[in-house]
Protein backbone atom coordinates (compact mmCIF):
# COMPACT_ATOMS: atom_id res chain seq x y z
CA UNK A 1 0.00 0.00 0.00
CA UNK A 2 1.16 3.53 -0.65
CA UNK A 3 0.10 6.57 -1.37
CA UNK A 4 -0.01 7.92 -5.33
CA UNK A 5 -1.24 11.00 -6.36
CA UNK A 6 -4.11 10.54 -9.69
CA UNK A 7 -4.77 12.87 -12.21
CA UNK A 8 -8.15 13.33 -13.75
CA UNK A 9 -9.79 10.24 -15.52
CA UNK A 10 -12.96 10.35 -17.78
CA UNK A 11 -14.89 6.74 -17.68
CA UNK A 12 -17.04 5.91 -19.98
CA UNK A 13 -20.24 3.27 -18.76
CA UNK A 14 -23.07 3.27 -16.61
CA UNK A 15 -24.19 4.45 -12.95
CA UNK A 16 -26.25 3.59 -10.54
CA UNK A 17 -27.32 4.37 -6.84
CA UNK A 18 -28.13 1.90 -4.42
CA UNK A 19 -28.28 0.55 -0.67
CA UNK A 20 -25.09 -0.88 0.79
CA UNK A 21 -26.62 -4.20 0.90
CA UNK A 22 -27.66 -3.92 -2.88
CA UNK A 23 -23.78 -3.85 -3.73
CA UNK A 24 -22.66 -6.38 -5.44
CA UNK A 25 -26.41 -7.35 -7.23
CA UNK A 26 -25.99 -3.87 -8.65
CA UNK A 27 -22.38 -4.00 -9.95
CA UNK A 28 -22.81 -7.54 -11.31
CA UNK A 29 -26.26 -6.17 -13.38
CA UNK A 30 -23.65 -3.11 -14.63
CA UNK A 31 -20.90 -5.41 -15.66
CA UNK A 32 -23.57 -8.28 -17.66
CA UNK A 33 -25.03 -5.25 -19.51
CA UNK A 34 -21.00 -4.08 -20.29
CA UNK A 35 -20.27 -7.79 -21.43
CA UNK A 36 -22.07 -7.29 -25.18
CA UNK A 37 -19.88 -3.65 -25.40
CA UNK A 38 -16.37 -5.53 -24.26
CA UNK A 39 -17.15 -8.30 -26.59
CA UNK A 40 -18.08 -6.07 -29.92
CA UNK A 41 -15.36 -3.53 -29.26
CA UNK A 42 -12.70 -6.02 -28.02
CA UNK A 43 -11.85 -4.69 -24.94
CA UNK A 44 -10.20 -7.41 -22.40
CA UNK A 45 -12.01 -7.52 -18.91
CA UNK A 46 -8.95 -6.42 -17.19
CA UNK A 47 -9.92 -2.62 -18.65
CA UNK A 48 -13.00 -2.38 -16.29
CA UNK A 49 -12.80 0.43 -14.03
CA UNK A 50 -14.87 1.28 -11.37
CA UNK A 51 -15.68 4.58 -8.73
CA UNK A 52 -17.48 4.24 -5.64
CA UNK A 53 -18.85 7.16 -3.30
CA UNK A 54 -20.61 5.80 0.28
CA UNK A 55 -23.07 8.52 1.77
CA UNK A 56 -24.84 7.20 4.87
CA UNK A 57 -26.30 3.70 3.38
CA UNK A 58 -26.43 4.86 0.10
CA UNK A 59 -23.85 3.60 -2.16
CA UNK A 60 -23.44 6.16 -5.51
CA UNK A 61 -21.18 3.76 -8.21
CA UNK A 62 -19.92 3.99 -11.83
CA UNK A 63 -18.76 1.03 -13.66
CA UNK A 64 -16.92 1.34 -16.98
CA UNK A 65 -13.72 1.76 -19.23
CA UNK A 66 -10.95 4.30 -18.79
CA UNK A 67 -11.10 6.98 -21.83
CA UNK A 68 -7.58 5.59 -22.80
CA UNK A 69 -9.61 2.72 -24.45
CA UNK A 70 -11.94 5.64 -26.74
CA UNK A 71 -10.60 7.38 -29.95
CA UNK A 72 -13.76 9.63 -29.78
CA UNK A 73 -16.68 9.57 -26.82
CA UNK A 74 -18.55 6.34 -27.68
CA UNK A 75 -22.45 8.14 -27.92
CA UNK A 76 -24.30 4.91 -25.91
CA UNK A 77 -22.57 5.12 -22.77
CA UNK A 78 -22.80 7.38 -20.22
CA UNK A 79 -19.17 9.35 -18.64
CA UNK A 80 -18.52 9.79 -15.34
CA UNK A 81 -15.11 11.79 -13.41
CA UNK A 82 -12.56 10.30 -11.15
CA UNK A 83 -10.77 13.87 -9.80
CA UNK A 84 -7.32 14.22 -9.13
CA UNK A 85 -6.17 14.24 -5.82
CA UNK A 86 -4.11 11.92 -3.10
CA UNK A 87 -5.08 8.20 -3.21
CA UNK A 88 -3.96 5.43 -1.30
CA UNK A 89 -3.39 2.54 -3.34
CA UNK A 90 -4.36 -0.68 -2.04
CA UNK A 91 -3.46 -3.11 -4.62
CA UNK A 92 -5.11 -6.41 -5.76
CA UNK A 93 -9.09 -6.20 -4.75
CA UNK A 94 -8.95 -8.49 -2.09
CA UNK A 95 -7.75 -5.94 -0.15
CA UNK A 96 -11.39 -4.67 -0.47
CA UNK A 97 -13.88 -6.96 1.37
CA UNK A 98 -17.86 -6.92 0.46
CA UNK A 99 -19.06 -8.30 3.51
CA UNK A 100 -22.81 -8.62 3.39
CA UNK A 101 -23.25 -5.85 0.08
CA UNK A 102 -21.00 -3.35 1.86
CA UNK A 103 -18.24 -1.54 0.01
CA UNK A 104 -15.15 -1.77 3.34
CA UNK A 105 -11.83 -2.05 3.71
CA UNK A 106 -10.54 -4.97 5.78
CA UNK A 107 -8.67 -4.71 8.85
CA UNK A 108 -5.19 -4.95 7.72
CA UNK A 109 -5.98 -1.61 5.71
CA UNK A 110 -7.89 -0.34 8.66
CA UNK A 111 -4.62 -0.80 10.44
CA UNK A 112 -2.29 0.73 7.68
CA UNK A 113 -5.06 4.00 7.82
CA UNK A 114 -4.94 4.08 11.49
CA UNK A 115 -1.14 3.76 11.82
CA UNK A 116 0.03 6.18 9.51
CA UNK A 117 -3.12 8.85 10.61
CA UNK A 118 -4.58 8.59 7.11
CA UNK A 119 -8.22 9.70 6.74
CA UNK A 120 -10.37 8.61 3.78
CA UNK A 121 -13.81 9.73 2.85
CA UNK A 122 -14.92 5.79 1.52
CA UNK A 123 -15.05 7.12 -1.86
CA UNK A 124 -12.58 5.35 -4.09
CA UNK A 125 -12.13 3.70 -7.05
CA UNK A 126 -10.62 0.43 -9.45
CA UNK A 127 -9.19 -0.50 -12.14
CA UNK A 128 -8.01 -3.76 -12.99
CA UNK A 129 -6.70 -5.39 -9.70
CA UNK A 130 -5.76 -2.64 -8.10
CA UNK A 131 -8.12 -0.46 -5.61
CA UNK A 132 -7.67 3.31 -4.77
CA UNK A 133 -9.45 5.14 -1.24
CA UNK A 134 -9.52 9.05 -1.68
CA UNK A 135 -7.25 10.78 1.16
CA UNK A 136 -9.20 13.64 3.05
CA UNK A 137 -6.01 15.09 5.03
Amino acid sequence: MHVVLVFRKKIFGYGFECEENQLISESDRIRDRLGPYLLDKHLPKKCIAGKYEIFGGTVRGFIGFLEEGFSIFPKDLEEEEIGTGKYLKIGNLSEVDYFGGRFCVNKSVQTFLEKNNIRTDRAGFSFGRNSYLRIIN
